[in-house]
């Protein structure tokens, strides 16, 4: 048996959804870093001396910002994560604090978004990063910390701008996040409605997308409601969809999810089968973090059908690759089965 220093590092055996950082967002770091370039020149040129410095200053923490959105695309979070921190606290620039923001909300550091959420509303006297977005993104990030009626208040609140605003694709937004709330509050009923209504508005906008995702989250849904045949029905349409879109993250979240309903129906091998896809998407997207969690789950797989040497095997896949990711696994979920590691 194995005695890998590794043995008693926590697993999570959750797939949690990594996309990458707005192209728009991007874009407009890296226009703000050429400007500020071209400016910090023209102000050498007539003599203003401290003018230049400021902007040049500006121009490499630009750098550093697109430098930080690479390294998030490239899988190197723990790295990019400590970047954002850095200019977060060093730039009042709102292209910057935007883009970290987005780095935050998207790798589930929820206290690292609040608080670059309210140090954008500090320095801007914008009160949204597009629409409604700041009156619902704040609820978001307090409901997932806490406050969930709070939440809901403001999820209406910022639905009713986005109506006033014909923003349908904010409409579509809010109903998609109020599914969320309903769901972690445990009223199934209420969170399908809303799923079911966020998908409508996305299908009305042609926004193949937006409703790929939300027939993965119905998936969801019913899989937790204990219908498995309409999980399954939601899940292959979500894969359909993405895959006419070349959306391969999408298609690989999806294998996953299967893999999943698979494993709870019994039906092991199918199961495996999904996991198996799931991880060769992700392998060639070089998405490694979710490689992890597919071997995770694959030893759980493996366990269950009492094949514990290719449990084991898989298990210390799993970490080894976290823990190259992140220095240690993610803190906060189950320890693998204890009678594997102590048989």
């Amino acid at each position: 048996m194995k005695t890998s220093s590794t043995r008693n590092t926590a697993v999570s055996f959750e797939a949690r959804d990594v996309v990458a950082l707005p192209k728009n967002i991007i874009e407009a770091v890296g226009k703000a870093r050429e400007d500020a370039s071209l400016q910090a020149s023209s102000a050498e040129g007539s003599g203003n001396a401290a003018e230049a410095a400021r902007l040049s200053a500006l121009s490499l923490l630009l750098q550093e910002a697109e430098d930080a959105a690479r390294l998030a695309e490239d899988g190197l979070l723990e790295r990019a994560r400590q970047k954002f921190v850095g200019l977060v606290s060093q730039t009042p620039d709102t292209n910057i604090l935007c883009l970290a923001y987005e780095f935050f909300y998207r790798t589930d550091d929820l206290a690292g978004a609040l608080d670059t959420l309210e140090r954008y509303l500090s320095v801007s006297d914008q009160k949204s990063f597009g629409g409604a977005g700041i009156p619902s993104d704040r609820a978001s990030l307090r409901n997932r910390l806490g406050g969930k009626d709070r939440a809901e208040e403001m999820y209406q609140k910022a639905m009713a701008i986005d109506e006033a605003l014909g923003r349908k694709e904010g409409v579509a937004r809010q109903y998609a996040r109020l599914a969320h709330l309903y769901r972690d509050r445990g009223d199934l009923g209420r969170a399908e409605g809303m799923c079911r209504k966020s998908l409508a508005v996305n299908e009305a906008l042609g926004c193949k997308e937006g409703a790929a995702r939300q027939y993965g989250n119905l998936g969801i849904l019913y899989k937790t409601m204990g219908d498995l045949d309409l999980a399954e029905e939601m899940y292959r349409k979500a894969i359909a969809i993405d895959e006419t879109l070349g959306r391969k993250e999408g298609v690989a979240r999806q294998y996953g999810n299967l893999g999943i309903l698979y494993k709870t129906r019994g039906n092991l091998d199918r199961a495996e089968e999904m996991y198996q896809k799931a991880i060769a998407i992700d392998e060639t997207l070089g998405r490694r973090e979710d490689v992890a969690r597919q071997y995770a789950k694959l030893a759980s797989l493996y366990k269950d059908r009492g094949d514990l040497d290719r449990a084991e095997g898989m298990y210390y896949k799993s970490v080894e690759l976290f823990n190259v990711l992140h220095s240690s696994s993610p803190e906060g979920v189950n320890q693998f089965p204890v009678n594997l590691q102590n048989r």
